[in-house]
């Protein structure tokens, strides 16, 4: 499953460490010196980003960074419900639902991976960014309290139960959702097989490849 990571703010931290150590050690009253700390906290900066993304690549993680910022802000926001959908799943007692959990996980990773790499996606997942993977999170997140008060009560046992069974047409959904967003990379791709098919038709290749 594809991992991510938010912008880090440690190159940010560089920065200011760069200027506080710059100001203990030179005066900051003349126009040089604060060019002089700019361009050494600059470089900094740039050096930390490249080691820190560096070496998350060779951990598999993959940013965020759309060049959008509003739908980088809507994707972070889903990889911390991701996240947190993570952490509910290591955290559920029932291994059947523990394992629905993970299932429903994956495919959202790889909703958000999949409109991270096509922005244009953006508005056909829009629903479940705003609404369904929250509200997941918020199902989940009463499960796992429903859970803890045990199923002694018949209150607790029927909803158990009742999110239990959702949990899997929801799962079903979710992957209905990635296929609508492979759906036009199919038609075009299908389309292009027919037109080829044809064409190889034409030019008498195709029966050679059959004999």
């Amino acid at each position: 499953m594809h991992q991510f990571k938010t912008k880090s703010v440690i190159p940010i931290y560089l920065i200011g460490l760069v200027w506080l150590t710059y100001s203990l050690l030179f005066p900051l009253y003349r126009v040089p010196d604060f060019l002089i700390a700019a361009i050494v906290s600059g470089i900094v900066f740039f050096i930390g980003t490249y080691v820190i993304s560096m070496k998350d690549k060779k951990k598999g993680l993959g940013y965020i960074d759309t060049g959008d910022k509003e739908l980088d802000d809507m994707l972070e926001s889903a990889v911390k419900n991701l996240n947190w959908l993570k952490f509910l799943g290591q955290n559920i007692s029932n291994p059947s639902m523990a394992e629905q959990v993970k299932q429903l996980e994956a495919v959202s990773a790889k909703i958000i991976d999949q409109v991270r790499n096509e922005p244009n996606k953006a508005s056909k997942a829009s629903q479940f960014f705003d609404y369904y993977l929250p509200a997941a999170i918020k199902i989940l997140n009463a499960y796992k309290e429903f859970e803890a008060g045990g199923q002694a009560g018949k209150n607790l046992a029927f909803s158990i139960s009742k999110i239990e069974s959702f949990m899997v047409k929801l799962t079903e959904s979710f992957h209905n959702i990635l296929d609508g967003l492979y759906k036009d990379k199919t038609t075009e791709i299908s389309i292009d097989m027919e037109v080829m098919e044809t064409m190889l038709k034409q030019d008498q290749y195709l029966e050679e490849w059959k004999r």
